[in-house]
C-alpha cells in the first residue's frame, strides 16, 4: 500500500476507528493507541479491497479485535473516567447525554447500538462483524434501546 492510499484511508476512517475504540476502551489515550495500531496493521498487511464497504468492514473488525486484545492485556490495569472523553462527546447537551447513555450500556449492547445507529449497518451486517447470530444482535439492540429510553427519560440510572 502506498503512502497516498494510507493517508486517504486514515483520513476517511480515523474518526470511525477512534469512536469504536473509545467505545470499547472508554479511555481517549487507549483509543488513540488502538487507532495507531489499526493504521499500522493497515500499512503492514497491505490488504486489497474490492469495495469501500470491504475497507470499512476490515477496519471495524481489526479495531474491535485490537479493543478485545486491549482488555486481555496484562498491562491494562485502569481506565480513565468517561468524563475525560469530552473531545469525543458532543458539547450539545442532548448529544452528550445520548453518548453518555450509550457508553453506559453493556459492551455487546453498546457495540450493536453504535454500529446500527452511528455507522449505519444492518443487523445482518452487525452479526457478521461481531460473529453473532442476527437474532442475538436484534436482542442486544432491543435491550439497548430499552435501557437508553429509561436512562434518557431519567426513570432509571444505569
Amino acid at each position: 500500500m502506498d503512502e497516498q492510499e494510507l493517508e486517504r484511508l486514515a483520513g476517511q476512517y480515523a474518526d470511525m476507528i477512534y469512536r469504536i475504540a473509545l467505545n470499547d476502551t472508554r479511555s481517549p489515550a487507549d483509543a488513540e493507541d488502538i487507532l495507531q495500531e489499526v493504521l499500522l496493521s493497515l500499512f503492514t498487511t497491505t490488504p486489497t479491497f474490492e469495495s469501500p464497504e470491504q475497507e470499512k468492514y476490515w477496519l471495524i473488525r481489526v479495531t474491535m479485535n485490537k479493543g478485545k486484545n486491549h482488555w486481555r492485556s496484562l498491562l491494562h490495569h485502569s481506565t480513565l473516567p468517561l468524563e475525560e472523553a469530552d473531545g469525543y462527546l458532543s458539547q450539545e447537551p442532548d448529544h452528550r447525554a445520548l453518548r453518555e447513555a450509550v457508553a453506559a450500556l453493556p459492551r455487546n449492547q453498546r457495540r450493536a447500538v453504535d454500529l446500527y445507529y452511528f455507522e449505519g449497518y444492518s443487523t445482518s451486517e452487525i452479526a457478521a462483524i461481531l460473529n453473532a447470530k442476527e437474532a442475538t444482535v436484534r436482542t442486544w439492540l432491543h435491550r439497548g434501546r430499552q435501557r437508553l429510553k429509561k436512562y434518557l427519560t431519567e426513570e432509571v440510572t444505569l
